[in-house]
């Protein structure tokens, strides 16, 4: 319950400010001179929490897809009261690690082409 209403605080804070007025620098990228995979992240909450998918998918899709299902999972656990729990056997396990790390790799070289 309180993290819900911590997280409800900072979408209301979010909403307030636009997608240029969100962070721009990043340690990595300071430390590196390469933005890290999850470059533009705040940007696209800040554009998301507006309303402007377009843009927050530029930002950084992979992180603005993880976000829309973040809030779909805490709604199905809001509404059913109970978690989606997700079934597999130990391959199907490999399989889904194994897209998921395909997909941070191919998210990286998005956001190395947008912004480094």
């Amino acid at each position: 319950m309180a993290l819900g209403a911590v997280w409800l605080v900072g979408v209301v804070c979010l909403a307030f400010f636009t997608a240029e007025e969100g962070p721009k620098g990043c340690w990595v990228d300071y430390v590196t001179g390469y933005p890290c995979p999850t470059c533009g992240s705040s940007r696209a909450g800040f554009s998301l929490v507006k309303g402007d998918v377009a843009s927050a998918l530029a930002f950084n899709p992979l992180v603005t897809l993880a976000l829309v299902a973040g809030v779909f999972v805490v709604g199905i656990r809001v509404v059913l009261g109970r978690q989606l729990v997700l079934r597999l056997e130990r391959r199907g396990w490999v399989v889904l690690s194994f897209l998921l790390l395909l997909a941070v790799a191919l998210n990286w070289i998005y956001v190395l082409g947008r912004f480094g």
